[in-house]
């Protein structure tokens, strides 16, 4: 079986994956803003359409912002 790495987690891989199904299928905060697909940051607008790759790594992060 085919899968995805998600920080310490495992995901089904499939031809279609995208960070946006990943996030929902893991239930992970909609706060996140930014992954790490394979050392390519991606922005959360893209997620819907940047498919994964069999065997990725993935992170996501929020963004810290302060004055």
């Amino acid at each position: 079986m085919s899968t995805v790495t998600v920080g310490d987690r495992s995901v089904t891989w499939r031809a279609s994956l995208t960070l946006a199904a990943i996030v929902r299928e893991l239930g992970l905060s909609q706060e996140y803003a930014l992954a790490d697909l394979e050392g390519k940051l991606v922005w959360k607008k893209d997620w819907e359409t940047t498919t994964v790759p069999d065997g990725a790594k993935i992170r996501f992060h929020g963004i810290i912002a302060g004055g």
